[in-house]
């Protein structure tokens, strides 16, 4: 099953499916895994340098080694997983294949608090900039949250988060988390999935109601949630507008193919519980406004 830009984790085994994997590597010294290249295009080292230029500013990247990775980036083709060195320091991003344009980065030389001290959220705010800037996303700071949050419960970090919408609905998947050391002020990680418009409006929109009987009678038929207790909301009021892509994280959804990766659909987002393992989950499904199909699902 491809990872891709897509839903929230439960804690559940659910949550496992749903959860977004961040590839990790090993050193230069080992020997060269299937799917590794020797080197960056000059396209993709460009767009490795342009954001290194941005959000670390007077940094020279060396690169470590490159493999090709499992994981869509809208119409692109599977990306690459970079490995490099900053200032002695390694990270990873997942790139662009085409054009090197990055959309995750994570350091691997996050530190402990090392001060009582830590950066104002003005000082924050101009390190997430810096990303921001390098994206393209020119909204002002009200449009992000931006909060001092503990990271295992024994480091405070800045965490800045953002969901999208377009046009007013929001896009599921679709979001913007940057991390920076609340007492370094170093840039730690960031993941960026940009939202992708349904290529069309709705022709007909399929009553809340009858996607409240589609979701419950899917539950019914599927496998993952047999003997699980699970039980659609009756409440309308909860049943969402939302534009979200189709996913295969579950069986008795339709498998996701390649021509699948920028698209999304208008859909009706049906809360639903289930119980695992003696604990109680809330879940979504999506109901394809047009034509009544169910095409994925969420954790909380």
């Amino acid at each position: 099953m491809r990872q891709r830009v897509a839903e929230v984790c439960t804690e559940s085994v659910l949550g496992m499916l749903l959860s977004l994997l961040i590839a990790t590597g090993s050193s230069a010294q080992e020997k060269k895994e299937q799917g590794s290249i020797d080197a960056l295009t000059p396209s993709q080292q460009i767009g490795l340098d342009a954001f290194v230029a941005a959000c670390f500013p007077g940094t020279k990247v060396n690169v470590v080694r490159a493999t090709k990775e499992d994981f869509w980036l809208s119409a692109r083709p599977p990306a690459l997983n970079v490995q490099f060195e900053l200032d002695g320091k390694r990270g990873s991003a997942t790139i662009d294949r085409e054009n090197g344009r990055v959309y995750r980065y994570f350091s691997s030389g996050q530190v402990q608090n090392d001060s009582a001290d830590l950066i104002s959220e003005r000082v924050a705010w101009d390190i997430c900039k810096r990303v921001l800037t390098y994206l393209g996303i020119k909204e002002e700071r009200s449009s992000f949250d931006l909060q001092v949050v503990k990271e295992g419960n024994h480091r405070d970090v800045w965490y800045l988060s953002r969901d999208f919408a377009h046009e007013g609905v929001p896009c599921r998947g679709s979001r913007l988390r940057i991390q920076v050391g609340a007492s370094s002020g170093i840039l730690e990680n960031f993941s960026y999935a940009p939202p992708i418009a349904p290529r069309q409006k709705p022709l007909k929109r399929l009553p809340k109601e009858r996607a409240v009987e589609i979701a419950k009678e899917w539950l019914e038929k599927c496998s993952y949630f047999s003997g699980k207790n699970a039980q659609v909301t009756q409440d309308l009021t909860q049943v969402a507008e939302v534009i979200a892509p189709r996913n295969d994280l579950v069986p008795n959804l339709q498998p996701v193919q390649d021509e699948d990766c920028d698209k999304t659909y208008y859909c009706w987002e049906v809360p639903f519980a289930f119980v695992e393992r003696d604990h109680a989950f809330s879940a979504w499904l999506w109901v394809n406004m047009d034509t009544g199909e169910v095409i994925g699902l969420r954790g909380k």
